[in-house]
């Protein structure tokens, strides 16, 4: 085999070529465990909240060179915007495997592992054609990565200057309440602006939570798409070697790393499922919700009955992310709060508007305390929900007394946000 030689941890008693193919698969096998690793943690790095972008590339060049074939050997250097970060033994040979990354605001970034020494030629000078495949969807996820903090940025920076006209203007309004107290007229219309800013509050507060969703969109889909296949990927050429019969000596073994890959799978999914359910976007808000009421039966152990009326059209993206959120957050309220053991979820379309209700045979509560007035008893879940239903043209209805459960009703227009309420 070309590359580094194999050291055997027993004596192979089978033919010779029966114990070098043999070698080869186990060897190729810890070769795609080694990119898998260094998948795993780039995306650990990249997610890591608070770091600067410095520290992040500064990790990230020191774990990769072991996901190289001769990580002895094998030194990373990232660029990007005027930070470099280089392992310390870094320098430009002959043999350098490179990638490119763009970003949003139209700036470029390089990633480069190189070896220090000559080896011999494998698929792309002393390089594997999965290393090559790594080395782009390691530029791949730093373009994510950097897009992402520069609408994080952004978004900070809007956040910053409302705060700061929102100091302003509050402190202009107390000067102007001051000052003209006889003024009923002025009054007036100081009341009007505030009233004008609560809505641009409540108007932006809408729109990071959906920028929020399309992040958490991204992410899982990132995950699914990268760490995801390649646990899969990983997984059936694994299957492949529990089925030879050369290894039955490493049965125990080859279980335990089974059961490992089995767990890493399953944690990705349900990572994937927790950040935004795939299901929802490829499916339709039907399917997402019979998804999510499996999901409330096997967390809470709650009858959760899912039917639809209607033709059943698909909708955007807006609409999906919003009714879908709605509704979880008012199961998770009746299996938290409401002691039910049935709960019943209708879907239903007509022309113009989409309606879910949700029934449950709980122990009720008071209606009319659902109110920013008294959302200190009412709790956030419902007022929330209130407010990105508003945002949406829709609304929500509740119909509850105490002791005799609850239902609340969804209700959002079918066309394009803002063309009046139902």
């Amino acid at each position: 085999m070309k590359g580094r030689s194999l050291k055997n941890n027993y004596l192979c008693k089978r033919p010779p070529r029966q114990c070098i193919n043999q070698q080869r698969l186990l060897w190729q096998l810890r070769e795609r465990v080694k990119e898998l690793n260094a998948l795993h943690r780039t995306a650990s790095i990249l997610q890591k909240p608070h770091t600067t972008p410095r520290k992040a590339l500064s990790n990230l060049v020191a774990n990769i060179p072991a996901a190289w074939q001769y990580p002895e050997i094998a030194a990373a250097r990232i660029k990007y915007d005027g930070i470099t970060a280089a392992s310390r033994n870094f320098k430009r040979t002959r043999w350098v495997l490179a990638a490119e990354f763009r970003t949003t605001p139209g700036k470029r970034g390089t990633i480069e592992v190189a070896y220090l020494e000559k080896r011999a030629a494998m698929h792309e000078g002393p390089f594997l054609a999965e290393e090559r495949a790594l080395i782009n969807s390691l530029a791949e996820m730093l373009e994510s990565y950097f897009t992402r903090k520069f609408t994080e940025d952004q978004l900070l920076n809007s956040k910053r200057e409302l705060q700061q006209r929102v100091v302003e203007r509050t402190g202009e309004l107390v000067r102007v309440n001051r000052a003209l107290q006889k003024e009923v007229a002025e009054r007036r219309r100081s009341e009007r602006d505030i009233r004008q800013y609560q809505k641009q509050l409540t108007s932006l507060a809408s729109e990071l939570s959906l920028a929020e969703e399309r992040e958490r969109r991204a992410i899982a889909s990132n995950l699914h798409d990268h760490i995801g296949q390649a646990l899969a990927v990983v997984k059936m050429k694994f299957l492949q070697l529990h089925c030879n019969s050369v290894l039955c000596k490493f049965k125990d073994t080859i279980e335990d790393i089974r059961v490992h890959l089995d767990e890493a799978i399953e944690t990705t999914r349900s990572l994937t499922f927790e950040l935004s359910p795939p299901v929802l976007y490829e499916l339709g808000l039907v399917p997402a919700l019979q998804w999510l009421a499996e999901e409330f039966q096997q967390k809470y152990r709650i009858a959760v009955e899912v039917t639809t009326e209607g033709d059943g059209r698909p909708l955007r993206d807006e609409l999906k992310a919003t009714l879908f959120k709605a509704a979880r957050e008012l199961l998770f309220n009746a299996a938290k709060h409401a002691r039910v053991s049935q709960v019943w979820v209708r879907t239903a379309w007509d022309n113009h508007y989409i309606k879910i209700e949700i029934r449950d045979n709980g122990v009720g509560f008071d209606a009319s305390q659902v109110s920013p007035i008294n959302i200190k008893r009412s709790g956030f879940g419902l007022f929330s929900v209130k407010e990105r239903m508003g945002y949406i043209g829709g609304r929500l209805e509740i119909d509850s007394m105490p002791g005799r459960g609850a239902r609340a009703t969804l209700v959002a227009p079918l066309g394009a946000r803002g063309r009046g309420r139902p």
